[in-house]
């Protein structure tokens, strides 16, 4: 808050703090009210169904059953954001989670219904067309198979850490 007293932006400045305390915030509410395994199940289930809501709406939009007033790109896609990129970051998150979901469910209609969900995003994270997308993405699975293969992806304190370091 300090800087942005002594930007030459201000405004912006204020704006890139808010977001950041917004976020820092947004952690403490969710770190305080999921405590038990249970209670991050459902809070990824609510990641990933945000992620497949989105990437449907999205592929409505490229297929031209919605109207798309917020992109202009003639061969991308941006859902609700204006940008491919920041749309293709965004599924980076739900995707992972709904991974890890995929792994740990035992039911085989969560499963299918979870392959459908990331098949969804999947494609419409390729007609995003976004570099930044993909590098994330790639960044992302690299460190979930490493948590896989240390065998430490269940456990509290490591979902912790992957959810909030890939935002």
């Amino acid at each position: 808050l300090f800087y942005t007293a002594f930007s030459t932006l201000p405004y912006q400045s204020f704006l890139a703090f808010s977001k950041l305390l917004s976020l820092i915030l947004f952690y403490c509410l969710v770190r305080n009210v999921a405590k038990t395994f249970k209670q991050i199940q459902i809070f990824l289930w609510a990641i990933v169904m945000s992620g497949f809501f989105y990437a449907g709406y999205g592929l409505a939009q490229y297929y031209d059953f919605l109207p798309h007033a917020y992109w202009t790109l003639p061969y991308g896609l941006a859902s609700r954001f204006v940008n491919g990129s920041h749309f293709a970051v965004f599924l980076f998150f739900p995707m992972l989670m709904g991974l890890s979901l995929l792994f740990s469910s035992r039911s085989l209609f969560a499963k299918l219904f979870l392959f459908v969900g990331l098949a969804t995003m999947a494609s419409a994270l390729i007609f995003t067309r976004s570099r930044a997308g993909w590098l994330i993405f790639l960044i992302g699975a690299v460190v979930f198979l490493w948590q896989i293969a240390r065998g430490n992806l269940m456990k509290l304190k490591n979902i912790w850490i992957f959810i909030f370091t890939s935002q």
